[in-house]
């Protein structure tokens, strides 16, 4: 099987790059790399799976990290074939048929005591008729022992051969709370479809995220179409046990006009009469981390989710998913 897909690769090139200086202070990359952006909403290698996420491309940066640095780079995604040679056949999806470009700048220098991130991001793809801009910023302070996040994007541009309209929002507050852990809470939005019969798009284009690690470790969720809440504690036990409780809920923003997104961005459910309710369901999540002898170190994990009205009134009712697993990792 030749399509792409991120469980297998029997052999091939993953990173190859060659690291350059021009002048003082830029910084040059050229070659097959991997893109880190940010919190990973929206740009991320997505390490978590068998194939990592890589970029052919340039990138060159400027600047100080301590007080303002700038990315800029113009490349494109290799699609991974299990079977051969990864290269840049036509896929058929148009994120892998796609050029993605673009300027990240992180400014510590802006405004005193608080952190700020910038981008522009261009995703173009001329047979898929898509042409994205993605321009967007993160806010981030602490107040007092509030640690606190807001960041925002907006899309222009086209998508499929018509005009591309969309935005998203992220808020985020957390703190350390004596004899209980780190205690935060945060809501998603991203906007959906409101008409598909339009000459307008207005799904969010979530790019090339790290969906796994925001919105349920079931991966039944996009930042598209969506409104989810969620609350997260972490706490160490007995200096060796990370564990980590989390609960999430999730609202489709167009019901009626638009579809259920999963963490891989495709259509997971898509609704087929009107007055369809809004909520999808909600998501529990337990996870331990602890080392283990020989520099290796394991996750445990249970999920369950719990399905809302939107599940039941759009298909065959089912039984709630719950998911177990373990994961091992060694250092070499």
């Amino acid at each position: 099987d030749s399509r792409p897909n991120i469980y297998s690769d029997k052999l091939d090139i993953h990173q190859a790059y060659v690291d350059t200086t021009i002048g003082e202070g830029i910084d040059v990359r050229i070659g097959r790399q991997k893109f880190n952006f940010g919190d990973k909403r929206l740009v991320a290698s997505q390490e978590w799976v068998n194939t990592a996420r890589v970029w052919d491309g340039v990138r060159a940066t400027v600047g100080s990290a301590e007080a303002r640095s700038a990315d800029l780079f113009h490349s494109r995604v290799v699609p991974v074939d299990p079977s051969g040679f990864n290269d840049y056949q036509s896929t058929g999806s148009r994120y892998f048929n796609s050029t993605f470009s673009g300027v990240f700048v992180n400014d510590k220098s802006l405004l005193e005591g608080a952190d700020l991130q910038y981008w522009w991001l261009w995703r173009e793809s001329d047979d898929n008729q898509d042409s994205t801009h993605t321009y967007g910023g993160s806010y981030s302070r602490k107040v007092g022992e509030l640690d606190t996040n807001l960041s925002a994007s907006v899309q222009t541009g086209e998508f499929g051969g018509v005009d591309h309209r969309a935005y998203m929002i992220h808020a985020e507050a957390g703190k350390v709370i004596e004899g209980v852990g780190y205690l935060s809470a945060a809501y998603n939005f991203a906007t959906g479809d409101g008409d598909a019969s339009d000459n307008e798009h207005g799904t969010f284009d979530n790019l090339y995220p790290l969906n796994h690690a925001y919105y349920g470790y079931m991966d039944l969720f996009a930042l598209q179409n969506i409104h989810n809440v969620e609350a997260v504690l972490k706490k160490t036990l007995d200096d060796k046990y990370k564990v980590r409780l989390a609960y999430q809920a999730f609202w489709l923003d167009e019901p009626d006009t638009d579809s259920w997104y999963n963490a891989g961005m495709a259509a997971a459910r898509t609704a087929t009469t009107t007055g369809t309710d809004s909520f999808v369901g909600s998501e529990i999540d337990v996870t331990v981390g602890f080392s283990l002898p020989g520099s290796t170190n394991a996750v445990v994990g249970a999920n369950r989710f719990f399905a809302g009205d939107y599940v039941e009134q759009t298909g065959a009712a089912s039984k709630d998913p719950t998911f177990f697993f373990l994961q091992l990792g060694r250092t070499f």
